[in-house]
């Protein structure tokens, strides 16, 4: 660009700059562009900078007058940020706090009473942590009255203030540091003394209010009355546009101009305002992309619309000219979002203009790829062959135009260049219609993207080669389809494509964002998500058996998933209407707790767009009136409407926590009401209880464990939804669309929940114990509990209960414990909260062995009870392994069961058989726990295959050398003590016949190291059952090695491995 079209600051002219989240900038104004804006003269306002002051001080470095002086460069003009936007006003005063300034007004007092103008930091400054104004006015400057006090006032938003002088002859602006001073660089941004009917909206061109002025105008409507409320639709929407894109980014983008001064947007954002289906979309389509602005989304727009008006007010098709417009203008908003996902980092790769987005091609793609025959239908006819088994994916051009707004900008912001979405449309098509590829799912994104861990070379020459250009296109066809553009062709050096990201190759990113190009180059709608470590898509699909007739609807599903909904969220923050980007999670853990889920709710609501369209007018509505009641009463009318439509409850959430005489008992209404409304959407629910909780208004210990226990009850009852498809029910399907869902995130939540209002356990520290939870203890709260299913309570004061021996014995999985506060109430629908701790039943005893040889239990032993007289008496059985020293011997029946431990109780029987041993004194057998491992030649893992697991006296474990490796098939083992061994039992694995003994050699060593053969095995059978190896026993050996000579093999790997599943020891004790 031109040096002198660059941005320039003068006197009477304003310049903004919008909030750009992650460096995104304005990328779609035509070229050339002037952005500044021609502010009107306005004889309303004399401004500060341009009067005497009577005294200043400032905390750090020097006043200053239509300029930050603490910015070395680009410091013309004063930034704040209002309402979201980040705007340059040309004049003001900069005063560094603490600073105070003090001006004489007894000449302007009379014709400009009023001070006004925007209290703040600079934004440019990059923090601080707030500071504190005060406004004061006197007549002789010694006494002074206070008639203004800000509070704490952050970099994140200036406020703006119109404040009577009262007469007097002086003003004084104070600014104190809220702690510390550092970057504290206070503005009085287009402030000044004004006259009584001065409104700031004067000083512009375009055809809007201030969200003040628009506040004051619908105030007088009859919001009763529904025609009434419909007849000023244009006024609500018009008032939202201003204050979402905020009223000086209107009016940049209005006053934009090329190098010739013609106004390049001022008729597309007229337009804007005054159609009614173009602002009716443009709004109920959603706010913008949450890491994107309004800025380059209205300038994207008034680029369509100089390009398309003679075809934007075509309603054919349910208006869907307009809806694409709105959809590409909206989704444009980021450019991140519609750019191709792999970008060369290279900043002097030349590049950028061929990567170029652009909103008005995007929308031709998308008209054209939409035509009936085309590559929607095309794609939809291979999808539809039955070998194929793509049934999800079955789409058409009708159906991408029939969508929504919200819907249709998941589908028209795929990140791809902008001339590659019509060679992707051929090139699945034509490959898909190959012979080898009849049966294959040409959707899916493993079809094309090779695997490949990092080191990826995506700009490496052999991609850009013209020697191997025909290698290249026999395989992406990219010049037979006589693809991308004059100065994109093949060779154009970095400029990576998505064949050059299959070739290469990627992992979890380069399939997710492939599925999403798939999907969305067949109209149907998919964003990129993330999970922790990995990504994947949440993409619109076709559920064969879904719906409450399981005939079939369609649903969001996540491709290339590695975890569940709950650990999902949209690449950059984008999500339909925007719900999931106000969330505040407190100490949760973020990675664990992610927003897509909001997504179903969404679905769900725009589901019947007609009731969402009046729940959210009468919500913006809402939003503009300020009387407490009459604003409660228009947010239930939006309820009414569309029951969860959630911004109407965040704007009643809103309203209760800002109300200064809020009752922690009117917060307990709504929270209960919040619960009920959203059971069914529960990471909805939590984060708006979680909400309530933090905001530390629910002062009523009593409300406040009521709010644990309503977030219990609506996570279990949303968790009931978790089952198959096919057992889901019409009624399951009346409470959201996607069940399955609703159950899995509820599933997730109570995972990790620790908001329970009470605990019990059988066993550890607090065994047999109710125990409150530390958020409520020392409250005064007084605990009911039931154990007969709510039958009966007792209460207590204690914030731990202990339970008695009778009581604990009453416990049941039927009936669980129930727990609640006294002064709890019931909610709307007769409900009174309780906190159920789910007592559980457990399987009988499994997995054990009955080890004849140890006398022991074996195996899965934990928490187990035993008994020897049937049942009657019981006794914790030991958990020391090998080493148990209560031992079986004998003929003897053993009762088992699992015993009552955390909320389990005790489970059903099982019964084991012991029998007298047999064993001779010349080969008496040793017990296991004076054996130790000493050696082996290898293991294949520490656990299923250890080596340890030769030795631990269950048949159901084995051991096996390590797999594809010539093993030395050896194993030793240290007895306590010198022993004269005259046997071993080896006992083969159940598996297959791999590294099982067939031919071994024994020796015996005193100190581990120096060997003597002492014995070797005939040919052992190669089966499972126990064979015995006769040694020398008549030397004492305090080691003992196996030295396999051969091993079988099931897969032509004879003498190669090395297993089994138990090794017994026998001692001649005679000598």
């Amino acid at each position: 660009m031109k040096k002198k079209k660059l941005m320039r600051l003068f006197a009477g002219l304003l310049v903004i700059t919008m909030l750009a989240p992650n460096s995104i900038v304005s990328v779609y104004a035509e070229e050339p562009v002037q952005n500044e804006i021609q502010q009107n003269k306005n004889t309303k306002i004399q401004y500060l900078s341009d009067k005497q002051e009577v005294e200043k001080r400032v905390g750090y470095g020097s006043f200053g007058k239509d300029r930050n002086t603490e910015m070395k460069q680009n410091g013309e003009g004063l930034q704040v940020k209002t309402r979201g936007e980040k705007v340059t006003f040309p004049k003001g005063i900069f005063a560094h706090a603490p600073s105070t300034v003090i001006y004489d007004v007894s000449e302007l007092k009379d014709k400009y009473p009023n001070f006004a103008g925007y209290l703040g930091i600079d934004s440019r400054s990059g923090g601080g942590n707030g500071v504190i104004f005060k406004i004061s006015v006197s007549d002789d400057k010694n006494s002074w009255e206070e008639i203004y006090n800000s509070g704490v006032v952050t970099i994140n938003d200036a406020v703006y203030v119109n404040l009577s002088m009262k007469g007097k002859k002086y003003i004084k602006l104070e600014a104190d540091s809220n702690g510390e001073n550092s970057r504290d660089h206070v503005v009085y941004a287009d402030a000044g003394f004004v006259t009584n009917d001065y409104t700031p909206s004067e000083n512009y061109n375009a055809p809007i209010k201030t969200v003040a002025e628009y506040d004051e105008e619908l105030s007088k409507i009859n919001f009763r009355d529904k025609n009434a409320v419909n007849n000023n639709t244009q006024t609500i929407y018009q008032r939202e546009l201003v204050n979402q894109a905020g009223f000086y980014t209107i009016n940049k983008v209005y006053e934009m101009e090329d190098e010739r001064g013609n106004k390049l947007y001022k008729d597309a954002i007229e337009y804007l305002l005054k159609d009614k289906e173009a602002l009716y979309y443009y709004i109920n389509g959603g706010p913008k992309p949450s890491q994107g602005t309004y800025e380059n989304s209205l300038i994207a727009f008034g680029k369509l619309y100089n390009a398309y008006k003679g075809e934007l007010d075509n309603n054919s098709e349910n208006d869907l000219n307009i809806r694409l417009a709105v959809s590409v203008a909206s989704a444009y908003a980021n450019p991140k979002t519609v750019r191709f996902w792999t970008e060369n980092d290279n900043p002097n790769s030349g590049v950028e203009e061929v990567q170029k987005e652009d909103p008005v091609r995007r929308y031709a793609t998308y008209k054209k790829l939409s035509e009936q025959g085309n590559y929607m239908d095309k794609i939809s006819t291979l999808a539809k062959e039955p070998s194929r088994n793509m049934g999800n994916a079955i789409w058409s051009g009708k159906q991408f135009k029939e969508l929504s707004v919200p819907m249709m900008r998941w589908v028209v912001d795929s990140r791809m260049h902008e001339d590659e979405f019509e060679w992707l449309a051929q090139y699945i098509t034509q490959w898909a219609s190959e012979e080898e590829n009849k049966n294959k799912n040409f959707l899916d994104s493993y079809m094309y993207v090779h695997n490949k861990q990092g080191n990826w070379q995506y700009t490496d020459e052999k991609y850009y080669s013209q020697q191997k250009r025909a290698e290249w296109n026999k395989k992406y066809k990219f010049d037979d389809f006589k693809s991308f553009d004059d100065n994109a062709k093949y060779g154009t050096k970095d400029l990576i494509r998505s064949w050059i990201v299959w070739e290469e190759g990627g992992v979890c990113g380069a399939y997710a964002k492939t599925y999403a190009n798939l999907a969305e180059v067949a109209g149907r709608p998919s964003i990129v998500t993330g999970q922790p470590a990995h990504a994947a898509a949440l993409t619109w699909q076709w559920v064969s058996d879904g719906g409450p007739d399981h005939k079939g609807q369609y649903e969001w599903r996540i491709q290339n998933n590695a975890w569940s909904l709950r650990e999902t969220s949209s690449e950059y923050e984008d999500y339909l209407l925007g719900w999931g980007n106000r969330r505040k999670m407190g100490n949760i853990d973020t990675n664990r707790n992610r927003a897509s889920s909001y997504t179903l709710l969404a679905t769900d609501v725009i589901q019947d767009w007609d009731a969402y369209v009046m729940a959210k007018k009468y919500t913006l509505l809402a939003n503009s009136l300020k009387d407490f009641s009459a604003k409660r009463e228009v947010y239930y009318r939006a309820l009414t409407e569309s029951p969860r439509y959630l911004d109407a409850t965040y704007g009643m959430l809103d309203m209760y926590l800002n109300k200064p005489d809020l009752t922690s008992a009117e917060l307990n209404r709504f929270m209960k009401e919040t619960a009920s409304r959203y059971t069914y959407y529960p990471m909805v629910m939590a984060d708006l209880l979680r909400e309530i909780e933090l905001s530390g208004k629910l002062t009523d210990p009593v409300h406040m464990a009521e709010l644990y226990m309503e977030r219990q009850r609506a996570l279990e009852e949303a968790y009931t939804l978790r089952k198959d498809t096919k057992n889901l029910t019409a009624d399951d399907y009346e409470k959201t669309r996607q069940p399955w869902y609703a159950g899995d995130v509820a599933r997730a939540i109570l995972e990790k929940d620790h908001s329970r209002i009470a605990s019990f356990s059988f066993d550890g520290d607090n065994a047999g114990k109710i125990v409150l939870t530390k958020n409520l203890t020392e409250k005064g709260l007084k605990m009911k509990y039931s154990l007969d299913g709510g039958k009966t309570w007792k209460t207590s004061d204690k914030d731990v209960i202990s339970l008695t021996n009778d009581e604990l014995k009453s416990i049941t999985v039927e009936n669980d414990i129930q727990v609640t506060v006294e002064g709890a109430t019931e909610d709307m629908y007769g409900r009174l909260p309780i906190c159920v701790i789910d007592i559980m039943e457990q399987e009988a005893p499994k997995n054990i062995e009955a080890n004849d040889k140890e006398d022991l239990l074996l195996g899965d032993v934990s928490n187990l009870e035993y008994s020897e007289d049937g049942g009657n008496t019981w006794k914790p059985y030991e958990q020391n392994g090998l080493k148990n020293q209560n031992r079986f011997t004998g003929e003897k029946k053993v009762t088992v069961r699992r015993g009552s431990h955390g909320q389990y109780v005790a489970s059903k029987t099982a019964e084991y058989q012991f029998k007298n041993a047999d064993d001779k004194n010349e080969e008496k057998y040793l017990q296991l726990q004076y054996v130790s491992m000493h050696e082996f030649s290898s293991q294949q893992n520490e656990g299923n295959q250890a080596a340890k697991n030769l030795i631990d006296g269950q048949r159901n474990t084995n051991w096996h050398s390590k797999w594809d490796v010539q093993d030395k098939k050896e194993y030793s083992v240290k007895f306590d003590k010198a022993r004269r061994i005259s046997k071993l039992e080896y006992v083969p694995s159940v598996g297959g016949s791999n590294g099982r003994w067939e031919e071994v050699e024994i020796y015996g060593s005193n100190d581990g190291k120096t060997w003597t053969k002492i014995g070797k095995s005939g040919q052992l059978a190669n089966d499972v059952n126990a064979k015995e190896i006769k040694v020398d026993s008549s030397k004492a050996w305090q080691y003992i090695k196996v030295k396999g000579l051969h091993s079988y093999s099931h897969d032509g790997n004879k003498d190669k491995y090395f297993s089994g599943s138990m090794l017994n020891f026998f001692e001649d004790t005679t000598k």
